[in-house]
């Protein structure tokens, strides 16, 4: 089903996915940028699981 730009169920785990595979790229400066988004998304939204993931991230 299609969905418009930054649906946020989305949003939130494709900026941890995108984190994750800067860091196995080893661009670890799009590592810290992505995961840092991912928290603050988290954060904004109140996903308590996902702030969890972000704060380990970090």
């Amino acid at each position: 089903m299609p969905t418009d730009p930054g649906f946020v169920l989305l949003e939130v785990p494709l900026l941890r996915l995108r984190a994750l595979l800067a860091k196995t790229n080893g661009d670890d400066a799009g590592y810290r940028d992505f995961a840092e988004r991912y928290r603050k998304k988290a954060n904004e939204l109140g996903y308590e699981g996902h702030v969890a993931l972000a704060e380990a991230m970090m």
